[in-house]
């Protein structure tokens, strides 16, 4: 099952579109 949305809060109006490139960018972060 894909993810679509990802949860940054509690509530349903924190719920914004799951961008993978996005998230692997920020696991990967080094500082430069």
């Amino acid at each position: 099952m894909p993810i679509q949305f990802v949860g940054t809060g509690e509530g349903a109006e924190d719920l914004r579109p799951f961008d993978a490139e996005e998230f692997v960018e920020g696991l990967l972060d080094t500082g430069n």
